[in-house]
């Protein structure tokens, strides 16, 4: 460009990227518990209840001019395992949509299966497990998980 002109000699590329992503947490809480005193439930509670809530809320902030990426999960589940397991090899393989299925449906399946596969061969069954999905109709709300979950702390 000539040196009175302004603007850019390249246009660069930027590729889309439309995936179902995969995000999971472990909260050691028996660790978290002695952290917070072993007497204080309700503090124990609230905060098991507020990491939920921001893990379920929480947006990514890149690039949001170019895509405006603000999607929220399709299927939230919280499990009680004596050890923290993750389900992440459930892609191993990639999950494809069909005309019948979308991606995420597909990838809920996908994990669903998986874990049912793990815990068996782990011998990994959980003391307590609960779910939402957005594409069950019968699925509660994030905020009835949360209670949930406040519930099953209260009792255990």
């Amino acid at each position: 460009l000539p040196d009175d002109e302004t603007g850019s000699d390249i246009i660069g590329v930027v590729e889309y990227n439309g995936a179902c992503y995969y995000r999971y947490a472990n909260i050691d809480l028996e660790k978290l518990e002695e952290n917070l005193g072993k007497t204080n439930v309700d503090l124990l509670e609230a905060t098991v209840a507020g990491f939920i809530k921001a893990m379920a809320l929480a947006l990514p902030t890149g690039m949001q001019n170019s895509f405006a990426a603000q999607t929220y999960p399709s299927y939230i589940e919280v499990v009680a395992l004596d050890k923290p397991l993750s389900y992440a090899n459930a892609f191993s393989k990639p999950v494809r949509g069909s005309e019948k299925q979308s991606i995420e449906e597909a990838s809920i399946k996908a994990l669903q299966e998986y874990r049912k596969s793990i815990e068996k061969f782990l011998g990994a069954e959980p003391s307590w497990r609960e779910s939402i999905d957005i594409f069950d109709d019968h699925s509660g709300s994030l905020l009835e998980l949360v209670e949930k979950v406040r519930t099953h702390l209260k009792e255990s």
